[in-house]
């Protein structure tokens, strides 16, 4: 297989979906995320990144339909992966210009790619959703002394204006009954998890969102906890557990290259050098931002922009001058590769 790697066209732009642990080159089948490319490993070290010669399309160019089956490959390949191996997910729409480009990202994520590793080994994410039943939910509600002399009010022929009110009534009941049964759900399950994170809820008829992480072929501990809580509420709310998964919400990596007409614009903002060390860079963010700060200049709108734009500039180098010195010339910036592990989610204190 190494050999194989070997013969591949070193200038081909890989798809990567993740990073695994291996000594030599795997090949994983026809699975990628063009439709039936081979998924293969490239490796640096003890590190494989799993690849695809074929890349994906600009995001933007695509409809949402055609983004949503990318990501549903992409979760895909992820997964049978998974099965053998723990696995590090990038970040959908992760790509690099050539197998050399790969190895670099390998080369410089690698030491958070190991931790990363390590301390995902032998663990898998399970997702939870709950939501209300609406019919008794609402049963519920419905009873409360102030829905039901509100109600007794309203008589026969009540206002839009006052169907409105009881609606809003009825949602701020749905909140606070959301507000005390949430934390008290994520509480009881995170008790025979190892860690958990939060998501966003799509709308009000949804208590939770969220991820835990738990330890692989220990999913029945977990089962359990979710059955007794399920009983615990009489079908007044309805659950659904998704995995196990990869664990997109706890390890994800994102690759961050930089454009050098993007740097080279912000470097000229800060009227800066071809080379500046950190305290440089954000000295002359200081000063411009000071001369050009909006409470300095009420109302104008000129001035304003150019202060949004001073600290986007700020923002780009600071994130792109990792060490105490930085070169800003266009050979070393197109070189620069960073390799965040993140999380994926809300980390909300629920206590």
């Amino acid at each position: 297989m190494e050999e194989e790697e070997g013969k591949r066209d070193a200038e081909m732009s890989n798809y990567i979906y993740g990073v695994i642990q291996a000594e030599r080159g795997e090949n994983f089948g026809s699975i990628g995320i063009g439709g039936g490319d081979e998924v293969y490993t490239v490796l640096h070290d003890s590190l494989a990144a799993v690849v695809s010669d074929s890349g994906l399309p600009a995001l933007t160019s695509l409809a949402r339909e055609e983004i949503v089956r990318y990501l549903f490959s992409h979760q895909s390949v992820i997964e049978k992966v998974m099965k053998e191996h723990t696995i590090i997910p990038l970040k959908f729409g992760t790509t690099a210009s050539s197998v050399e480009e790969t190895k670099r990202i390998l080369e410089r994520g690698y030491p958070r790619f190991k931790d990363a590793l390590k301390a995902m080994e032998g663990k898998v994410e399970l997702d939870v959703v709950a939501t209300w039943n609406k019919d008794m939910v609402f049963k519920d509600i419905s009873q409360e002394e102030q829905i039901i002399k509100f109600k007794q009010e309203l008589g026969s022929q009540p206002s839009t204006e006052d169907k409105v009110k009881l609606g809003r009534m009825v949602e701020a009941h749905l909140s606070k009954r959301k507000e005390m049964l949430a934390p008290e759900i994520i509480g009881a399950l995170a008790e025979v998890a190892q860690d958990f994170c939060l998501h966003d809820t799509l709308d009000a008829t949804m208590l939770i969102n969220t991820a835990f992480l738990i330890e692989k072929g220990k999913g029945e501990p977990f089962d359990q906890k979710l059955d007794e809580i399920d009983k615990k509420y009489e079908g007044r709310i309805n659950f659904r557990r998704v995995g196990p998964l990869p664990p997109y919400s706890f390890s994800t990596a994102e690759v961050k290259k930089a454009e050098f007409t993007e740097i080279e614009k912000a470097r000229n903002l800060l009227a800066l050098g071809e080379e500046a060390t950190s305290s440089q860079i954000k000295q002359a963010y200081w000063n411009l931002s000071s001369e050009y700060h909006p409470d300095k200049h009420p109302g104008d709108t000129e001035i304003q922009k150019r202060f949004e734009d001073i600290s986007k500039a700020y923002e780009l180098l600071a994130d792109y001058c990792q060490g105490e010195n930085c070169s800003f010339r266009e050979k070393d910036v197109n070189d620069f590769i960073k390799v965040d592990i993140v999380r994926i989610g809300k980390l909300t204190d629920i206590s």
